[in-house]
């Protein structure tokens, strides 16, 4: 089942804009600003969108602002997560940020492409693979009405970056061949996406999980008792290394509440930032990091996630 091109073309929403550097969205924002337009910038990395949080809200102190990501308390996330979508506990509008018909600004990671159901009027993105790009646009004159078909709104998209590490957490040559793919100043239409994503991902790269299963593809079984696994393979393939943390602030009431309230004062992080701090032996083992590590405006801050940041530093 497929819509005919005339059909698909009432779901175009955006006009693709290619910006050099960040500060070539100064002019941007400012213009937007004065206009009451709902701006949503995304970066790839953490570290990142606290940066651009912090310089766009020293230039901005006078409206709304918002950072949300991955590396906060999950009870921080889920009140920001609810405040984003500006609505009440009754689910009605209440004028904030999403439902805000005034001037606001939401700094994210990738942590909005997906369950948000929210609608701005103009992103500035860092250029990522074209599928989460699709889906990070979604979020950019999202709902369909008699006032927004036929309408377009601009999303502005930074070049890749010059290395692959810069380019983690995703692949140097997906972003690419993804930013090469936009339009320039033009509609990006949907009925050429499918086919702008085929381009990009024109292999798959299948994991060879079987190699390392205990179920092989001809039948044959791995007596376990004969086979030696130093760690477990699938989580390796699947570079899984993430482990949860609590605050120093939060340890007690950790060890002693239930598993509801104990997953709300974790967040995650990688193993090898947190790997040298205390570990608690109850719930999921968390790892406890310094309070100056972390508040509720910028989240976790892994620099600061030293045993010396410790407040009581001296008696470990």
């Amino acid at each position: 089942v497929k819509l005919e091109n005339d059909e698909l073309d009432d779901f175009d929403r955006h006009i693709i804009h290619k910006i050099d550097k960040w500060e070539d969205s100064n002019d941007i924002i400012s213009e937007a600003v004065n206009k009451n337009m709902k701006i949503l910038v995304v970066c790839n990395r953490v570290d990142m969108a606290q940066e651009r949080y912090s310089i766009l809200k020293e230039s901005y102190p006078d409206i709304p602002f918002m950072l949300i990501h991955s590396r906060y308390r999950k009870m921080d996330r889920a009140q920001k997560e609810q405040d984003l979508l500006g609505l009440d506990e009754d689910g009605s509008p209440n004028g904030n940020f999403n439902t805000s018909d005034k001037a606001c600004i939401v700094v994210s990671t990738q942590v909005v492409e997906v369950s948000l159901d929210i609608s701005f009027d103009l992103m500035i993105t860092e250029a990522a693979p074209l599928d989460s790009l699709a889906q990070r646009f979604g979020r950019v004159n999202r709902k369909r009405t008699t006032d927004t078909i036929g309408h377009h709104k601009p999303i502005y998209v930074l070049p890749p970056p010059d290395n692959d590490k810069a380019a983690l957490p995703y692949k140097l040559d997906t972003i690419q061949k993804s930013f090469a793919a936009l339009p320039e100043g033009e509609v990006l239409r949907e009925r050429d996406l499918q086919n702008k994503i085929d381009e990009v991902f024109a292999e798959i790269d299948f994991l060879t999980i079987e190699t390392h299963s205990v179920f092989k593809e001809d039948g044959r079984w791995s007596i376990s008792p004969l086979t030696h696994n130093s760690k477990s393979m699938l989580m390796d393939l699947l570079e899984i290394d993430s482990v949860n943390c609590v605050c120093e602030a939060d340890e007690e009431a950790y060890k002693s509440g239930n598993k509801e309230g104990r997953t709300g004062l974790t967040l995650s992080t990688r193993y090898y930032v947190v790997k040298g701090l205390r570990q608690l032996d109850c719930g999921s083992r968390p790892f406890v990091i310094p309070d100056a590590s972390y508040n509720k405006e910028l989240g976790f801050e892994p620099v600061k996630a030293k045993p010396e940041f410790y407040i009581n530093h001296e008696i470990l």
